[in-house]
């Protein structure tokens, strides 16, 4: 049976390691949470490379960042603008993060539960992300896909999300383990939704490590960021290939 709960533990290679557990040893066990603003937080130990194996880190994968269509379609091609200042514009009016849908969709949708003082719990953090997933579906239509030229050259993270998102990066890719990815496929499963769209995709849109734009899914077993199969010239023009936008926010753990 598909466990709906938010918060999963898995379990130490050489034992059973409890959610309350501070020992996050490579091998120790590692906590991932749906949040409110439809991030998943993986809470891990930090990988040998960035220094001592004793320390913690919180990594969080944002929801999809996903277009305004009605507004990004109007700048393809050869509309597509023609300085960074038109550029940031154009990002800034066409993005819909998380946060902005749940306040979009509410009226539609009144299982929404806008957060508050209070801690939302498991059940309505998973309800939110469904019904904001089911919002932007009935919205957007089909085709809610980025221009690739304008992910590459905004900071459309750290724009809509704040300051510490970022796009993804090949050294992200290869920093996960195994059991990381798996935890976020499976938080994303225990989501429960009568069909699932734009906001339960694992590929996502990320730096290789030459500075290419390119796709990288997070699904167990990915280590590496692809190029995009598109020409230059395409590069102003929708990619509909099913790629979305999720950043990444990485920092000590606290507590």
């Amino acid at each position: 049976m598909k466990s709906h709960a938010v918060l999963l533990v898995f379990a130490s290679v050489q034992g059973i390691a409890c959610s309350g557990s501070q020992d996050l040893s490579p091998y120790s066990a590692v906590v991932r949470e749906l949040g409110e603003d439809g991030s998943i937080t993986v809470r891990r130990a930090r990988p040998k490379e960035f220094g001592a194996s004793t320390g913690a880190e919180m990594v969080r994968i944002s929801a999809p960042v996903i277009p305004q269509v009605s507004v990004l379609y109007q700048s393809e091609g050869a509309e597509y603008p023609a300085t960074m200042e038109g550029e940031i514009a154009l990002a800034k009016a066409s993005a819909l993060t998380f946060e902005r849908l749940l306040e979009e969709c509410r009226n539609d949708y009144p299982g929404i539960v806008i957060p508050g003082a209070e801690p939302l719990s498991d059940e309505q953090r998973n309800q939110n992300y469904a019904l904001v997933d089911q919002c932007a579906l009935a919205r957007l239509g089909t085709n809610p896909y980025w221009m690739p030229l304008l992910v590459d050259r905004v900071d459309i993270c750290g724009i809509t999300l704040g300051r510490g998102w970022r796009l993804l990066h090949e050294s992200d890719m290869a920093s996960f383990r195994e059991e990381d990815l798996q935890g976020f496929v499976d938080a994303l499963d225990g989501i429960p939704t009568p069909a699932p769209g734009y906001f339960f995709s694992t590929d996502t849109y990320a730096r290789a490590a030459d500075g290419s734009l390119g796709q990288a899914p997070l699904y167990p077993g990915s280590t590496r960021v692809h190029p995009l199969p598109i020409l230059e010239d395409e590069r102003k023009l929708r990619f509909d290939g099913g790629l979305h936008l999720r950043c990444i926010g990485v920092g000590a753990a606290q507590g």
